[in-house]
C-alpha cells in the first residue's frame, strides 16, 4: 500500500522505517509546520498543502504529541489510518487494536487488551493481558503494563516506567521516565518516581492519599 506519513519530525523517521519494514511503500509526508520540504532520511517530498499530495492508499500518523495527534485526527476523519504492527512485533490475536494505532519493534500486546485508537506503543512496550489503554496515549519505549491495569485517554507514559497489575492512570496524565505506579493516579497529573508520586502544583505538595489506595 502507498501511504502519507503524517508529520515530518523525528518520530517519522521511525514510522517510515515501519511501513518500509511492513512492505507498504512511504509516498511523502504532510506537515504544515515545518519549513523542510524534503524529509531528511528517506528524500520524499514534505507537502504542506493537502491538495497536492501524491496518490495514496493510506496514511499514518507520525506525531509524538497526543494533543496534537488528536487534533490532526479530527482534521483528517474519513481519511483511511488502519493500525501497524511491525513484524518483530507481537499481537494476540485475542487482543483489539484501534484506528491508527502503531506497534513497533519489539512489542508485545497480550491476550484480551485493548488498545484505543491512534496510540502509539513504542519500541519494546509490553502490554499485559486484560490491560486497557485510552486513545491517543503514547507509551514511550520500554513501557511494562501489568495485568488489568488501565491506562486513560491522551497518556504518556516516560521511557521504562512500570504499571504494577490492576492499576489505574486517569486520562491526560504524565508517568515519569522510569516511575512505578503501584497506587491509581487520577486526571491530569503528573506522577514520577520509585514509587511513583503525584508532582506538586502550584509550589503544594499533593499527598500521597490522593493518589487512591494500594493496589496488586
Amino acid at each position: 500500500m502507498r501511504f502519507v506519513v503524517i508529520g515530518a519530525g523525528g518520530f517519522s523517521k521511525e514510522v517510515a522505517d515501519l511501513l518500509r519494514d511492513l512492505g507498504h511503500e512511504p509516498v511523502a509526508f504532510f506537515d504544515d509546520h515545518t519549513p523542510d520540504r524534503v524529509h531528511s532520511t528517506t528524500g520524499l517530498p514534505v507537502i504542506a498543502d493537502p491538495a497536492a499530495l501524491p496518490a495514496h492508499d493510506a496514511a499514518c500518523m507520525a506525531i509524538g504529541d497526543s494533543a496534537v495527534r488528536e487534533r490532526v485526527a479530527k482534521r483528517l476523519a474519513g481519511t483511511p489510518m488502519p493500525p501497524l504492527v511491525h513484524p518483530t512485533a507481537t499481537v494476540s490475536p485475542a487482543a483489539t487494536l484501534g484506528e491508527g494505532t502503531l506497534v513497533m519493534h519489539n512489542s508485545v500486546v497480550s491476550a484480551s487488551a485493548v488498545v484505543g485508537e491512534f496510540c502509539i506503543l513504542n519500541v519494546g512496550v509490553y502490554v499485559a493481558h486484560d490491560c486497557t489503554v485510552g486513545a491517543f496515549t503514547h507509551l514511550a519505549a520500554g513501557v511494562k503494563l501489568g495485568g488489568a491495569s488501565h491506562v486513560g485517554r491522551s497518556c504518556l507514559c516516560g521511557t521504562g516506567s512500570i504499571l504494577l497489575p490492576g492499576i489505574s492512570v486517569g486520562s491526560g496524565v504524565t508517568v515519569g521516565a522510569g516511575a512505578v505506579v503501584h497506587r491509581d493516579v487520577r486526571d491530569d497529573v503528573t506522577a514520577a518516581g520509585v514509587p511513583a508520586r503525584v508532582l506538586p502544583k502550584g509550589g503544594r505538595e499533593v499527598p500521597s492519599a490522593k493518589l487512591g489506595g494500594p493496589r496488586g
